[in-house]
């Protein structure tokens, strides 16, 4: 093996120094001192690799060996594992806690959400100094969340509508409830008062057709039905005693209520405002007769209302906007019209039983279908009081102020025929009975020393005005006549 290696390396040189030598005689005369030394020292020197080699391949074997012994050890020989902890037992849960934790996470953002049925709602119990926390509340409304009973729930009817179901617990709500919902179709509340009030089903997103509340509720506190276009019914308990102020407002789609079984006495503010499609109104023997601001306002289709003892006392703006309401009576208990009362009642015949002792800013506006009142005992007549409307005389022989209605008190009255001016009067303002054209005579009782511009014009019929006390100062502005 050596002698080949030596052989090739030799033929290696040789070959290669033909080019730079004349021949191999040249090579082997130039080499021929080096060869021997040259041969021995490769000897040497594969010797030596032999060893080296030799002695690596011994190395990698004692390693290799050391390492199958290594590996033939049996595990835990040299050194043992940590032994692995024992599992801890599992604490005992108290179903009683567990529920309790259940609860107050539920109540942690102040809502109880409950499913049941086909939908679910968000409802917010109100909390009243009296409780600390909510599960202080929980406790003491006896409230469960369990599956036997929610908080709220969206049932469905034989139909196959939505039903909301609110248990008597719940007596208030506030803006973060929630039931935003389209299967709602109707409401059933349950029956304890609502004490507390900061929101309507409105905002929370509730829409009904129908509503129905159950009997031992005594007060809806106001707003509370408000904005519900859908509604269509309602069904009031007998245990009822107070509404509260807007309770139907723009309830568009309301046709009809009867609340006659209830015990109400007052009919509050708001309390109709703007319910378009109402027709007809049914009020308990209990109620006083007082309508409240705005009850009726703009209620355009209202054609029926029944007050048993009838209306005594009117608020502002009360029957404004009424345009279908073919008539109302006034008792004599009516005393005072305010402003707006009456006007834009367009198609109401007014049967006045009362000597009203003061007629507000516009109460009687545009009211076109003749009507008598007597004003023998009104003190002040304010501004339009009687623009454009029916009113078929004016005797106004008691008023004790010297200064009428700051103009247009009867402008375009065209039913009025006769007017009477207390001796108090010493004005007649601006376009006063301008455009009643039927009007004949005019008795002022007073001094007259001022007839306004525009204050007699337009007075076709015209043909008597009686001045029973002469002024040499009297002052006539332009077109007074």
């Amino acid at each position: 093996m050596k002698k080949r290696k030596i052989i090739l390396s030799l033929l290696l040189l040789a070959t290669s120094g033909l080019t730079s030598c004349n021949g191999i005689g040249g090579f082997l005369n130039s080499e021929e001192g080096n060869t021997a030394s040259t041969t021995e020292e490769k000897k040497d020197d594969n010797k030596e690799n032999t060893q080296t080699t030799s002695e690596t391949k011994e190395n990698e074997n004692v390693e290799k060996e050391e390492t199958q012994k290594e590996d033939e050890k049996p595990t835990g020989e040299d050194e043992k594992p940590n032994p692995e902890p024992e599992p801890e037992p599992e604490p005992q849960i108290d179903p009683a806690e567990e529920l309790e934790r259940k609860k107050n996470a539920l109540l942690a953002d102040n809502r109880i959400l409950s499913s049941k049925g086909v939908g679910f709602t968000y409802l917010d119990y109100d909390l009243n100094e009296q409780y600390k926390s909510w599960t202080d509340l929980l406790n003491d409304k006896n409230v469960s969340l369990d599956n036997n009973k929610a908080i709220a729930s969206i049932d469905t009817d034989s139909l196959g509508k939505g039903v909301l179901n609110i248990p008597e617990d719940v007596n208030g709500l506030t803006s973060s409830a929630d039931v935003k919902n389209e299967m709602v179709d109707s409401v059933v509340i349950g029956g304890s008062s609502w004490t507390e009030q900061y929101t309507n089903l409105k905002k929370i997103g509730c829409n009904a057709r129908k509503i129905k509340v159950k009997d031992g509720i005594t007060q809806i506190i106001g707003n509370f039905f408000s904005n519900l276009s859908k509604l269509e019914e309602i069904e009031l308990p007998s245990s009822i005693e107070s509404l509260g102020w807007g309770t139907f407002t723009k309830c568009t789609s309301l046709k009809k209520v009867d609340i006659s079984n209830t015990k109400i006495t007052t009919i509050a503010h708001d309390l109709f405002l703007q319910c378009k499609s109402l027709e007809e109104v049914i009020f308990p023997n209990t109620v006083n007769g007082v309508i409240g601001d705005s009850s009726f306002r703009e209620c355009t289709s209202l054609k029926t209302i029944t007050i048993p003892g009838g209306i005594k006392g009117v608020g502002g703006r009360a029957f404004e906007g009424c345009t279908a309401l073919p008539s109302l009576t006034l008792t004599s208990s009516v005393t005072t019209i305010p402003d707006y009362a009456f006007k834009d009642c367009t198609s109401c015949v007014f049967t006045i039983n009362s000597k009203p002792t003061s007629i507000g800013k516009q109460a009687f506006e545009n009211c076109e279908k003749p009507f008598s009142i007597d004003l023998s005992n009104a003190t002040s007549i304010a501004y339009r009081s009687f623009y454009n409307s029916g009113i078929k005389d004016a005797d106004l022989s008691s008023v004790s102020v010297s200064y009428i209605g700051g103009g247009n008190s009867f402008t375009d009255a065209k039913n009025l025929t006769t007017a009477t001016l207390s001796a108090t009067v010493t004005n007649i303002d601006t376009s006063f009975f301008n455009g009643a054209s039927k009007l004949t005579t005019v008795t002022a009782k007073g001094t007259i020393t001022d007839i306004g511009e525009n204050a007699f014009n337009d007075c076709g019929a015209l043909s008597s005005v009686n001045f029973l006390n002469k002024s040499e100062d009297l002052t006539i502005r332009k077109y007074a006549f």
